[in-house]
């Protein structure tokens, strides 16, 4: 909401803040793959956020650190669409924040 608002300052501290939370969680519980997609998913949210501030440097660091985890997550369960797209989305921005 608060990116969609446009207050960036604000938008990057609440994220960094979940990030932090969803970090302690995944950290606690290694093997639960549904701490690890929404580490995922805040990772790229942080990564929007900085390419947003044409930061692509920064933006590529958390890119790159989620389609790692989306990867993981694909090859345990090949089945599963979800994760599938999820890899899919992820190095969809690692490429654009190369260009």
């Amino acid at each position: 909401m608060l990116l969609a608002k446009g207050d960036l300052v604000e938008a990057q501290a609440a994220y960094q803040q979940s990030l932090e939370i969803i970090q302690r969680l995944a950290a606690s519980d290694p093997l639960n793959a549904g701490w690890r997609r929404q580490l995922s998913v805040c990772l790229t949210k942080i990564a929007e956020l900085y390419e947003r501030q044409s930061d692509r440097a920064q933006a590529l660091l958390f890119a790159q650190e989620s389609l790692s985890i989306d990867e993981r997550l694909a090859a345990l369960d090949p089945t599963n669409a979800t994760w599938q797209n999820d890899v899919k989305v992820s190095r969809a921005l690692v490429e654009r924040l190369r260009k």
